[in-house]
């Protein structure tokens, strides 16, 4: 297998072009390759490109580059503030040590690659969750050169082949708020059994534009668009989140990779939505 570090993106893209597997953290593809679940021809190490540690964050816009920790998100003060979801998501992405080693690119990467097969690395998905609810953006770099994605449309399509990213974008308008609740074994260093994202535009008391996704250790990640439809300009009262809660069950259990949710999961995604609801009306 060969190796090479380099130091801007066009070389990256280069040896990507040639087949080679970009290599950030190595808290996924290290793993994989000791287990012979993963042998890829060629590493192309990318942790010296500065153009992909990028960071900036206000009340209106976050800019995250690849290789951002996933520590530094979840510590960063910007973050807490400005987007307190995603600070959460990241907080509980297994132990402190992956979460040092870990980075935006590479846990995003990850979950798009198993959104509709969560399994054994279900924990490491739980950013991809997060963006997904933020309507986040992804800037990156392929054999047609950079280009823009929405969330929305890679879940759908996938990441384009031979391609890196670059960064993630997220554009909060006034009155943007976002929260996250993890359910796992163990805590954060276990799989994730249900995970639930949301963000909202909370205007004169009224929900508007809502986002939420769920995910999880037997759920493809998706969006619940019923429940969105239910919230909108909604007044998020105490009866709306419990009819909410209960319309995530109904919707969500025709998509599980099972055939059944089990109760327990069931009660997780209702807790989980109305914890997620309660802390974006009251942020």
């Amino acid at each position: 297998m060969d190796y090479v570090r380099v130091s801007s993106v066009e070389a990256a893209m280069e040896w990507i072009g040639k087949g080679a597997t970009p290599l950030a953290g190595g808290t996924i593809i290290v793993p994989e390759m000791t287990l012979r679940a993963n042998a890829p021809e060629a590493l192309v190490d990318i942790s010296d490109i500065a153009d992909l540690r990028a960071f900036h964050c206000t009340q209106d816009f976050a800019e995250l580059g690849a290789m951002v920790s996933v520590d530094w998100i979840a510590r960063a003060p910007d973050t807490n503030t400005y987007l307190p979801g995603l600070s959460a998501a990241a907080s509980h992405l297994g132990t402190p040590q992956v979460r040092r080693s870990a980075t935006l690119g590479g846990s995003l990467s990850a979950g798009l690659a198993g959104a509709g097969s969560p399994g054994e690395f279900a924990s490491a998905f739980d950013l991809a969750t997060t963006l997904l609810a933020c309507g986040a953006e992804v800037v990156l770099e392929s054999a047609q050169g950079s280009e823009r994605r929405a969330m929305d449309e890679l879940f759908a399509t996938g990441l384009p082949e031979a391609s890196l990213i670059r960064k993630v974008e997220i554009r909060m308008p006034p009155g943007y708020r976002s929260a996250y609740r993890k359910f796992a074994w163990r805590k954060s260093a276990g799989k994730t059994i249900v995970n639930i994202a949301v963000s909202l535009v909370l205007e004169n008391g009224r929900a508007r534009q809502p986002r939420i996704a769920v995910g999880g250790n037997t759920f493809a990640i998706r969006r619940l668009t019923a429940v969105e439809a239910l919230l909108d300009q909604e007044v998020l009262t105490d009866a709306l989140i419990v009819k909410a809660a209960n319309t995530a069950i109904e919707e969500n259990g025709g998509a599980s990779v099972e055939t059944d949710i089990s109760s327990y999961k069931r009660s997780l995604i209702r807790a989980g939505l109305s914890d997620v609801l309660e802390k974006a009306s009251f942020a």
